[in-house]
């Protein structure tokens, strides 16, 4: 299971990253539960410096408004710090580590 952490305008530790994978979701959203599920059993290849994070967009709209998230869930892939990758809506399990992987292997 991986350590997924809290992300806020405040700590933006994400960008201190080779890559970062933010999940912008809500509380009341089904569709994010399920992804959230999904990221926590992501398996990168050995050596890679990614984080993986949530930003609740009901606690913090600024960050969702930064990134222009216009629907739940959102997730964007960052390459240190600058966005490579994103995707919305309801993804299976097998779709999201595709996409992920897919991103971070074309450009590694």
């Amino acid at each position: 299971m991986n350590d997924i952490m809290a992300v806020s305008p405040e700590d933006q530790s994400y960008i201190q990253h080779e890559w970062a994978v933010l999940l912008f979701e809500s509380p009341w959203c089904g569709s994010c539960k399920e992804l959230l599920r999904s990221m926590e059993k992501l398996s990168l290849p050995e050596g890679v410096d990614c984080f993986l994070g949530t930003v609740d967009i009901s606690q913090h709209q600024s960050m969702a408004i930064q990134y222009n998230v216009m629907s739940l869930p959102t997730v964007i892939i960052f390459q240190k710090g600058i966005p490579q990758e994103r995707f919305s809506g309801k993804l299976s399990e097998e779709k999201f580590f595709q996409k992920v992987k897919r991103c971070i292997e074309n450009v590694t």
